[in-house]
């Protein structure tokens, strides 16, 4: 920019000189040529651009303002500026101090005309370090005594700081402490007795090193001392140990002595030598009263030191814990979960609990009569709680195990044995436990070798997996958007088993669910055998899906023999889920003392035949909305081990009265091959206000087929 300035003002006093020396005009009149007015330019040639200093430095700048008419500027024709300090004064140099900080110092040259340039630089100033405060502990401080000095040091560009320590201010210096605005302290001990003055440098590497000094008082007197001496517990039952605890030293550092009276009655009941090393000593009372227990110390040269200690001794016995546990159990993130107790003290003492919740400690004052506690886990896991109870002489303890799941609760149900050929139905279930909405939530099922299934005919609601049908290694995927606090969402597969699939295979169907919300994804993995021969069929359902706490439903199971012989010595055995208690159980089943699980053993069940067995149960009056319900059921028959077929239901759980209600009836039961089945479907609104948009779906069974209008009142729709 300065290089074509120059240029054109070389070539403007040409042309005026060519004029003077009589070249041609183009005009006679004697009229002056109107001149243009060039801005003058500024150039700062001192210091240099980025350039740092340290602080209350001189600084000195130089600059030049060059103008085609003025020529040299100087004076106040050049000002200079900072963007912190302001104005710093004119001429073509000017020497000052900058504030900390970085300025951004602008040169500004004016001619004569009022025309202005200017040129600006960045210039650093850094701040020198800050010794906020200095001191020495123990002050004055005995020979043979560690002395602490501690510093508060600071760099307001935070520069790695240097301390140099010079304990007796001899000009050497004694301690390098790097990095010292983290590292603040410094021990030292005196050999000799006087009084010091110790010097403290603080260096930032650029600026001036700061300086700070104390005095130091170093004194030779002979000092046995007593920093500590306690009992642990100061209140116990009567034969209940307690142990006196002590810190003593000797400023000489001769060997101590401690002789200690647990009951000041005089007499010494126990003599530890080397005292200081030696730190304390168990003893178990035997009666019960207000002891004051004595510590002598001596170094067998000074006079002996003494403290004393409190210790209250009862006959008293330990409080006792009735009860200690947890609802709901498992426990979901971000859902309070309650702890309750029942706790008493035989003597009628008022009680202190502490509950020791993942790493969270809650303090309970007269937990005799406050007997709960909540607490919300953030992180899924396995838990332990530990409950301590103290009257305040002695404490016990109790804990209780428990289990957090995700907020996002996932659970996939499926019957089987699959057949090749036939059919499986898959139940994908997904719901929020928590207290807040779990957003965009997505399920992504990756279709296993042995399954295909049309991605709207045979998914409720419709999948996208890129194709009509979804075949093996696709993923199909249904996007739930946003789970609200207590909502499930239902997806249902009915997948088409190959025909080609071999008895003996066991069809995989991984399960994967996201969430933005939610910390890691939840993945399961829905394992279905297959059986191209079976010989017997299981089915299960629920009287009501979905449910509130406390609300009572049956599970109906339904066995059935399509083999060409009896079925003989058959067992039935269902693993209900938990937050469920049983109210009846039909046809002489009964409840396993150990699994909790529902066992029916049937002793025949003929050709073509069928049995049906029942479960009534309550659900938890504690149970969460979108909690989910599973039941398991599994047959074997004829003593075999293996497993002949089994069956799941997952109910879900809901915090009010669904508006709707559904019942189905079937005429005639059992029904006839070749014949004709009777269904009654009736919906009902319970609520007191409409219900719009009501839908009513039927999966058609494999063994049934319809019209859609002349066997279905109203006409139905299926494609």
């Amino acid at each position: 920019m300065q290089f074509v300035r120059y240029v054109r003002f070389m070539i403007f006093s040409l042309v005026l000189l060519i004029t003077a020396c009589g070249g041609s005009s183009s005009s006679d009149s004697s009229e002056p040529r109107d001149l243009v007015n060039e801005a003058p330019i500024a150039a700062i040639s001192s210091p240099a651009d980025g350039s740092i200093y340290s602080e209350n430095t001189n600084i000195t700048f130089v600059g030049t303002g060059t103008d085609e008419e003025d020529g040299l500027l100087n004076g106040n024709s050049l000002e200079w500026s900072s963007s912190l300090d302001g104005l710093l004064g004119t001429d073509t140099a000017i020497s000052t101090t900058l504030s900390a900080g970085t300025h951004t110092v602008t040169l500004r040259s004016k001619d004569s005309e009022g025309s202005t340039d200017s040129i600006a630089i960045d210039i650093t100033v850094n701040a020198a370090p800050v010794v906020g405060s200095m001191s020495v502990n123990p002050s004055p401080v005995n020979t043979g005594v560690s002395a602490t000095f501690s510093w508060n040091a600071s760099d307001a560009e935070g520069d790695v700081l240097t301390c140099l320590l010079d304990i007796d201010a001899d000009g050497t210096d004694d301690y390098t402490i790097t990095d010292c605005a983290n590292n603040t302290s410094q021990i030292h001990t005196y050999a000799q007795a006087g009084t010091y003055q110790a010097d403290l440098s603080v260096s930032d590497g650029i600026n001036t090193p700061i300086q700070q000094s104390i005095p130091v008082t170093v004194t030779a007197e002979h000092l046995v001392q007593i920093s500590s001496f306690d009992a642990t517990p100061d209140a116990l039952a009567i034969g209940s140990s307690t142990t006196f605890n002590w810190s003593v030293s000797d400023t000489s550092g001769d060997t101590l002595t401690c002789h200690l009276d647990v009951d000041a009655d005089g007499i010494d009941d126990y003599t530890i030598n080397d005292c200081a090393n030696n730190t304390s000593q168990a003893h178990t009372y035997v009666l019960e009263g207000a002891f004051e227990a004595r510590l002598t110390v001596s170094d067998g040269i000074v006079s002996p030191v003494q403290q004393t200690a409190s210790v209250t001794v009862k006959k008293q016995g330990p409080p006792v814990i009735s009860d200690f546990t947890v609802a709901p159990n498992p426990a979901y993130t971000t859902v309070a979960t309650t702890f309750f107790w029942q706790v008493s003290d035989p003597d009628g003492d008022t009680l202190t609990c502490l509950l020791d919740i993942d790493g969270d400690d809650y303090t309970i004052n007269d937990c005799g009569n406050n007997s709960s506690q909540q607490h919300a886990y953030s992180s899924v896991g396995d838990y332990t709680a530990k409950l301590t109870v103290s009257d305040g002489i002695s404490s016990v303890q109790q804990t209780q195990l428990l289990t957090v799941k995700s907020h996002l609760v996932v659970d996939v149900t499926a019957s089987g044995p699959a057949s090749a050929g036939g059919r499986v139905l898959y139940d994908i279930t997904v719901s929020n436990v928590s207290a807040v909405a779990v957003n965009t939530v997505e399920v992504l099922l990756t279709v296993p070798t042995e399954l295909s299934f049309n991605y709207s005919i045979d998914a409720e609601p419709n999948t996208s997996c890129g194709t009509t049908t979804c075949r093996v290694g696709q993923e199909a995927s249904w996007a739930l958007g946003t789970l609200e606090s207590g909502e499930s969402r239902t997806i249902t597969i009915n997948a088409n088993v190959l025909a080609e699939v071999l008895a003996g295979t066991l069809i995989s169907a991984p399960v994967r669910v996201t969430s933005p919300d939610v910390i890691d994804d939840i993945n399961l993995i829905k394992v279905v055998a297959v059986n191209n021969s079976p010989i017997s069929l299981l089915a299960m359902s629920a009287s009501k899906d979905p449910v509130e706490p406390s609300e009572s439903l049956s599970y109906q199971f339904s066995v059935g023999n399509i083999d060409s012989v009896d079925l003989t010595n058959l067992e039935l055995r269902t693993a209900l889920p938990a937050g469920v208690t049983v109210d009846s159980i039909s046809d002489g089943g009964t409840q396993d003392g150990s699994t909790g699980e529902i066992v029916w053993d049937i002793t025949r069940v003929g050709v073509g035949k069928t049995l049906v067995r029942e479960v009534s149960v309550t659900v938890a009056n504690d149970a969460i909305a979108g909690e989910i319900l599973t039941a398991r059921a599994e047959l074997r028959h004829d003593d075999g081990v293996d497993l002949d077929a089994s069956a799941e239901q997952a109910i879900t759980v809901v915090e009010r009265t669904f508006p709707i209600s559904i019942d189905i009836s079937a005429t005639p039961d059992p029904v006839v091959a070749g014949g004709r089945l009777l269904y009654d479907i009736t919906i009902s609104n319970i609520s007191a206000v409409p219900v719009n948009t009501v839908s009513v779906l039927l999966r058609v069974p494999a063994e049934l087929s319809f019209n859609y209008s002349i066997d279905a009142e109203p006409n139905t729709s299926c494609g």
